[in-house]
């Protein structure tokens, strides 16, 4: 049995239909402002693709919606430009992907030359080669943060009526938290 919880997903998400839209061309339909955010989206990524930075391609296009007389703030920009991201890649990124793994095949060839000459050497830093090539020894900072594995402890504040409560208890020697008189207030059921 498994210890994670599942995932309860009740209606797919604005970026789960503008996915499926592109990935099945003509069988989603997106509403009119899903419509909007994916051609918020693709706009963003074209400018993502014409500047170098990301704060430049923002810049450039919270002025191109200024011009429209939209108002999109500094962090719904990025908001966007992290979906455009997700959906359809950092190209930046692919480009030294790509270019990585160019390098890492060609090693491979050099590492086949190598051992097919019996060249013990030259094998050697062919696979030297590969594994800076591979990023084998990187450690990513997405993938690993030693401050999560730091032990910090977790402080909790109640209410003073509350922290009685739980003194009184203590002085009985234990806690029943259901004989606790609480005070019901008016609320609506949510179905």
């Amino acid at each position: 049995m498994s210890n994670s919880l599942p995932r309860i997903t009740l209606n797919d998400t604005t970026f789960d239909k503008v996915w499926a839209y592109y990935k099945t061309p003509g069988k989603v339909t997106l509403t009119p402002k899903q419509e909007q955010k994916r051609e918020r989206w693709l706009t963003l990524f074209s400018l993502r693709l014409k500047f170098h930075s990301r704060l430049q391609a923002i810049n450039a296009y919270i002025d191109l919606y200024k011009q429209k007389e939209i108002e999109i703030s500094e962090s719904q920009a990025y908001k966007d430009m992290s979906n455009a991201l997700r959906l359809f890649g950092d190209v930046h990124k692919a480009d030294r992907q790509a270019s990585l793994v160019i390098l890492q095949e060609y090693a491979h060839k050099v590492f086949l030359m190598a051992i097919k000459q019996k060249n013990p050497l030259a094998a050697s830093a062919a696979l030297t080669k590969m594994e800076k090539y591979m990023e084998i020894d990187r450690i990513d900072a997405i993938n690993f943060n030693p401050a999560k594995l730091e032990d910090k402890p977790d402080h909790y504040s109640v209410p003073a009526i509350v922290l009685e409560a739980i003194k009184e208890q203590f002085k009985k020697g234990e806690i029943d938290f259901n004989n606790l008189e609480i005070e019901d207030i008016p609320h609506e059921e949510i179905q």
